[in-house]
């Protein structure tokens, strides 16, 4: 009997294994079956989602492959003619006819220049001492981003709506035809503000954080900064800005008192704040480069940086009344008032502040493409015959040296307009 009862025991507990193993494997084998189910459903929502996009219009992308091109100037580098040209040549958004840049009823742009329409509303109701246009419509945006004891509360803008409601204004115009899957560009001459102001750094982080949309990412964004030579007329284009004709003030008088910082002059300095500041990508174009490869400035962003089509160099579908206008042209302008030696002497420390951003010009940083790099030929050989030490090491210094020579030389009598004569499209 016990080894009778010891083989029923044992019998017992085979049984109960064999059921053990087979609710194991049922109970598998329906998990198996219901994250198959899932996957399947998975798959036919995704099939039926592409099924959906591909009947899409061409400029219904994901937000991944949108861009947003950034126009950063500085001043006196062609910024008012780019951003006139870009708003003609976008869709129609908000016109105004009493404007030399007023928009084509052919765009030539798969591209949107967003124009915030209550505050072109203001803006084009109030009274500037300068000829307003819809194409300068960021400016006020980087006034906006300043600290707040910089606000110019005189103007309509900024007495009717604060700074925040501003800068909003711009998110909900620039979202709007993102949401719609374009892409946007956009700019002002006013960002230079960033690496001329302390506040800089928070200003950027402003734009990045409250007026690009929020689903962007940085290899989505580009930021296009203008490099002008010669630098003496880069520096005397700020002369005749700042000092208009009526005023009569001579550049020897500007020079040797002026407090201006000279921060368009850093266009290589803007580059290295947007490289350590932001994850956006930078396009850095020597505009006298460009020239001697004959592009007008305007198709050379159009065609290069925007990747429109085109047809040699010039944006495809240009017609009667579309071409590019370039803006602020001017002829018989003031000469400086000081002697030749003492411009070239400038224009030498001019060129060897940029030497303080040498590492940018070598290359190696993937988000930095520069365009036409031989013509900085000349600056890196200057900085290799300087060393690391005598050329100036901030703005200041730049501008305390220049004025040194003015003061070392001494002025001449004005010169008279129909003995100099500069043609300045560079605005």
């Amino acid at each position: 009997m016990p080894p009778c009862n010891k083989t029923i025991t044992n019998r017992t507990h085979i049984i109960f294994l064999c059921i053990i193993t087979a609710l194991f494997i049922s109970i598998q084998f329906i998990s198996s079956s219901k994250f198959i189910n899932i996957a399947i459903t998975i798959l036919q929502q995704q099939q039926e989602k592409q099924a959906i996009d591909k009947k899409l219009p061409p400029f219904t992308l994901t937000s991944k492959k949108q861009r947003i091109c950034i126009l950063a100037g500085p001043h006196k580098t062609a910024s008012t003619s780019v951003q006139g040209n870009f708003y003609r040549w976008s869709k129609p958004t908000v016109n105004f006819t009493d404007s030399i840049f007023v928009q084509l009823p052919q765009p030539l742009l798969t591209w949107i220049w967003p124009v915030p329409e209550e505050i072109a509303r203001v803006e084009h109701n109030d009274t500037h001492n300068w000829h307003w246009a819809p194409s300068k419509i960021f400016y006020p945006m980087m006034e906006a981003l300043t600290h707040k004891s910089r606000l110019p509360k005189k103007r309509v803008l900024f007495r009717t709506y604060t700074a925040e409601n501003i800068v909003d204004m711009y998110r909900q115009c620039i979202g709007k035809y993102w949401d719609e899957g374009y892409n946007v560009v956009f700019g002002t001459e006013a960002m230079d503000m960033v690496i001329k102001l302390p506040e800089g750094p928070s200003m950027i982080h402003k734009v990045s954080n409250n007026v690009l949309p929020r689903d962007i990412d940085g290899d989505q964004v580009n930021v296009v900064v203008m490099y002008r030579t010669p630098k003496i007329d880069h520096l005397i284009s700020m002369w005749h800005q700042n000092c208009p004709k009526q005023t009569d003030e001579h550049f020897y008088k500007w020079i040797s008192t002026t407090t201006n910082t000279l921060g368009p002059l850093d266009a290589l300095g803007m580059v290295d704040f947007f490289l350590n500041q932001t994850n956006w990508n930078v396009d850095l174009v020597n505009l006298e480069g460009m020239k001697e490869e004959n592009w007008d400035v305007s198709n050379f962003v159009a065609c290069k940086i925007l990747g429109e089509k085109c047809i040699g160099k010039v944006i495809k579908g240009l017609y009667d009344g579309s071409e590019p206008v370039m803006a602020n042209v001017r002829s018989g302008q003031r000469g400086p008032n000081v002697p030749n030696e003492t411009l070239d002497d400038m224009d030498i420390v001019l060129n060897s502040y940029d030497c303080n951003y040498i590492h940018l010009l070598r290359g190696g940083n993937p988000r930095l493409k520069i365009h036409f790099r031989s013509a900085f030929k000349k600056v890196i050989k200057t900085c290799k015959k300087l060393g690391k030490v005598n050329y100036p090491q901030t703005r200041i210094e730049m501008r305390e040296r220049i004025k040194e020579f003015a003061l070392h030389r001494g002025t001449l009598e004005p010169v008279n307009e129909t003995e100099f004569s500069i043609i300045d499209g560079w605005i």
